[in-house]
Formats: C-alpha cells, structure tokens, sequence
C-alpha cells in the first residue's frame, strides 16, 4: 500500500554523467539532503549494484536509528532506484516500513552541453526525470 507518493524534477546544467556521478555517490547524499534531514552518515563501501546495501545513521528529534537500505535497480548513467527499510516511530505500527527512491536521468536534447533533466519520485518513492 503506498501511503503517499512525491514526484520531483529539476533541471541541471550538467552533463548525464557528471549527474550520475554525484547522484550515485551513497555516502555524499547527506551533503545534499539539507539541514532538516534525519540521514547524518551513510556507511557503503560498493560496488553499486542491484543487492548492495548500505546503513544510513539517522538522528529524528531526540531519536536516532539506523536505516538499513539495498540498491533494487542500476542502469549506469540513467537509473539508479533503492529501497529504504527505517524503523517505525510508534509501536503500535510495527517493525518498520519502506520507503523506495529512485533517479532516472537524461539529457534535455542531444547537444553535449546541454542540462540534464534529473527527477526524484518518493513513495517515498523518487525518480529523476
């Protein structure tokens, strides 16, 4: 069942695989989350491929947990989606949940120069577009 879906793209004057570089790098996607969000550190020590798992050390109020999470898809260069499994915050609800992101990347025209279009979908589910 998905509780709620969230659906993102931007445009980035970058080329696919300066894109792909970045967004593939598991352990720097706390430097680009933002001040608000719960993931401090990411431990993952690759290769990225679908089954590889990394643990992401969370911190939500006075809380903090670790977040297991496993690459579900790879296609160098255009798709990069994982699932997520964090603990629940309240009993009642169990052991946890999942949350399934994913990038899909691709240039605006053929031209080498020009953005790429990099959408994020959240179900959390994200998906570059």
């Amino acid at each position: 069942m998905t509780l709620s879906e969230t659906t993102e793209s931007v445009h980035v004057d970058a080329s696919p695989d300066e894109v792909w570089a970045v967004v593939t790098d598991v352990r720097r996607h706390t430097e680009f989350a933002g001040p608000k969000s719960i993931t401090k550190e990411i431990e993952f020590d690759g290769p990225l491929e679908v089954g590889a798992r990394w643990l992401a050390h969370e911190k939500f109020g006075p809380s903090r947990f670790d977040a297991p999470s496993e690459v579900t898809a790879i296609d160098p260069g255009h798709d990069f989606g994982w699932v997520s499994f964090p603990p629940m915050k309240e009993e009642k609800r169990g052991a946890g949940g999942r949350a399934y992101w994913d990038y899909h990347l691709e240039p605006r025209t053929a031209e080498p120069a020009s953005p790429t279009t990099c959408g994020w979908r959240s179900r959390p589910r994200a998906r570059c577009r």
